[in-house]
């Protein structure tokens, strides 16, 4: 039987005679051919790969049957099942990805060269245009929210064809009325159907008849939770959970152990997982194990920061145990573990010595001042263990009164001492006006190493970005005779 007739618009040679044609029986690996050339090149005979008798073109030594030649995956995406869109010359390809071996033309409206070209002679539109110029006519059916093209209904509604000439249809499985341009079903039972497939899948993965049901279970609780439309969503994304205890125990665990596999973190992942067993009483959920291993965890993120070969690193753990023992003896408490050694772990980050040296310490409470408490364990430790000269701690003026009056003190010393001499160039004199007027507390070493700026009446100290006032050396400005 003689293949349908294949019509082009244009002129076009035949390639087994050279005439032009419009007209062409037989397209073969991209070759058009006349019905003349059609009985001359394909000869009737016993096809190599199927059997059957079919004309076969003669010249191709490697050639079959019309319906073997077709009968191959998409040569693009693979596809087996699917219907034949173009026969390239590489192979068969289905209607999606036919578009990709189609020769580019010029849209004859807007001029942009596409492999999308189509008519749209029902709209009116009998030039072949692009996409981008094809959008004009489409949009988002105002009934079924579908894109599609588009005509303006008798009340003014912008609708698809099918929602504007059947309007609303009853569903084949539930019998609620939907807008027909949705499909063959509504859009829950859609929804229902595809949430009952990925369950169905996904169950098949699952060894345990324990967490089969469970998982089965909680696909049924999901839609009365969240509907169908999520519940179809993250149905895969929460069986990542359901197959982890199906590999590991292969039943449902306590909470303890659940915690310790995943984490309070990874169980945050399947909050919804754990709220549907929590709630069925398949688990308890108990917080403060989970708080607490929360804090484990991040003071043992703290602990590697450093490597442990380093003596940082070795300061650290040591330290880390240190605190260890004080909360088994119930002398601090988790959080308080995690909080003195977030101070210690920052203060060995901003030293320039290990371990750190009282300039250390100092320059670091300047910067951070809320973390004078938090620090007082680690200097005590580092003076108990690792300290050469002992560290002062920070927080041991009692009273901010009482190192102000220290520092008054010790600035009329300096002044007195200094006499017609006494200038804010002297580090000591910097830092003992610093204590007294701002309550800072830093050493003679640190003040070396300051900015200052002169300016009426006195100068101003840069200290991490803020200015600090200074009134202008004079023993007046304490009451003194100059």
């Amino acid at each position: 039987m003689n293949s349908p007739e294949i019509k082009h618009q244009e002129l076009r040679e035949c390639d087994g005679c050279g005439k032009g044609k419009r007209y062409f029986t037989r397209k073969h690996r991209g070759m058009l051919f006349c019905a003349t050339c059609y009985k001359r090149l394909f000869k009737r005979m016993k096809c190599p790969q199927c059997g059957s008798q079919g004309r076969i073109y003669s010249k191709d030594e490697n050639a079959v049957c019309i319906r073997c030649e077709r009968d191959k995956p998409c040569v693009r995406c693979g596809k087996s099942s699917y219907e034949i869109g173009k026969l390239t010359p590489y192979g068969p390809a289905c209607n999606s990805c036919s578009v990709h071996f189609r020769e580019e033309k010029k849209c004859e409206r807007c001029g942009a060269f596409s492999k999308r070209l189509s008519r749209y002679p029902k709209y009116g539109i009998n030039e072949s245009i692009c996409p981008k110029c094809a959008n004009a006519i489409r949009g988002n059916c105002e009934s079924c929210r579908r894109n599609r093209i588009l005509e303006i209904s008798d009340d003014g509604k912008k609708l698809c064809s099918k929602c504007r000439d059947q309007g609303n249809i009853s569903c084949p499985s539930c019998g609620k009325k939907y807008p027909a341009g949705y499909g063959n079903r509504c859009e829950d039972c859609y929804y229902r159907n595809l949430l009952s497939r990925k369950t169905a899948i996904n169950l098949e993965a699952i060894e345990s008849e324990e967490i089969k049901s469970l998982l089965s279970h909680y696909s049924t609780w999901l839609v009365r939770e969240y509907k169908a439309k999520k519940a179809s969503y993250v149905i895969n994304r929460h069986f990542k959970f359901f197959a982890e205890v199906d590999s590991k125990w292969g039943h449902l665990p306590d909470y303890k152990d659940l915690l310790h596999y995943f984490s309070a973190e990874g169980l945050r992942h399947f909050r919804t997982v754990i709220r549907f067993l929590s709630e069925t009483n398949q688990i308890e959920v108990n917080e403060s194990m989970k708080n607490t291993d929360s804090e484990w965890r991040r003071i043992e993120s703290i602990v590697q920061e450093f490597e442990r070969t380093t003596p940082e690193g070795r300061i650290i753990k040591e330290y880390s145990v240190r605190l260890r023992e004080l909360l088994e003896q119930n002398s601090i408490k988790i959080n308080t573990v995690r909080v003195y050694l977030r101070a210690a772990a920052n203060l060995i980050h901003s030293s320039k010595s290990v371990p750190p040296a009282q300039t250390d310490v100092d320059q670091y409470i300047l910067s951070a001042p809320g973390q004078k408490a938090s620090l007082n364990k680690f200097i005590s430790y580092l003076n108990e263990t690792h300290g050469s000269d002992r560290l002062f701690s920070p927080n041991a003026p009692k009273t901010a009164k009482q190192h102000s009056k220290r520092m008054e003190k010790k600035l009329i010393r300096l002044l007195e001492d200094a006499g017609n001499e006494a200038s804010y160039s002297n580090p000591e004199i910097l830092a003992a006006a610093l204590g007294y007027y701002h309550g800072l507390k830093i050493t003679s070493t640190v003040a070396d190493q300051l900015t200052t700026s002169d300016t009426d009446g006195g100068i101003i100290v840069m200290i991490n970005n803020r200015e600090y006032w200074l009134p202008q050396v004079d023993l007046r400005f304490l009451g003194l005779d100059p």
